[in-house]
């Protein structure tokens, strides 16, 4: 299942703790820029692994995963889909674009200090998909 960039926004805007956001991408990416409250998770992370670390977390919840284009988050959500269902999460989702899609849209993104405008290109050739060049960063400032 996927979901639109501005759906993904409209549910955090109305959320009141209804949602979990996993990032995965590599954590250089994530440490560049990531979506507000978005847990990191490793893309190569395990099924068992994952649904040790936030099986109980995802009850009652919307779970969304994005990483640079989708790419390496479909492949998560995947794996894990089934088993989310099973621990009570109401729906599951891997967002389409991914977090490019989300920044040339001019949506919010932030770092460990503050909000940031950069994001990480994943590589030289993926990141031609970003639209505003001056703001592609390998490291955080």
């Amino acid at each position: 299942h996927h979901i639109g960039t501005q759906e993904v926004e409209h549910m955090l805007q109305a959320d009141a703790g209804g949602m979990i956001l996993f990032d995965v991408r590599k954590p250089e990416e994530y440490a560049v820029s990531h979506i507000k409250n978005a847990i990191y998770v490793s893309p190569k992370i395990s099924r068992k692994e994952f649904l040790n670390l936030y099986g109980d977390a995802v009850r009652g919840k919307t779970v969304v995963f994005y990483c640079s284009v989708g790419h390496r988050s479909s492949k998560l959500s995947k794996r894990v889909q089934d088993a989310l269902h099973e621990k009570g999460a109401v729906q599951s989702y891997n967002m389409k674009g991914g977090l490019f899609a989300w920044h040339n849209q001019l949506r919010a993104l932030e770092n460990a200090q503050s909000e940031t405008p950069l994001i990480h290109p994943y590589n030289r050739r993926w990141g031609k998909l970003i639209d505003r060049k001056l703001l592609i960063r390998y490291s955080p400032l």
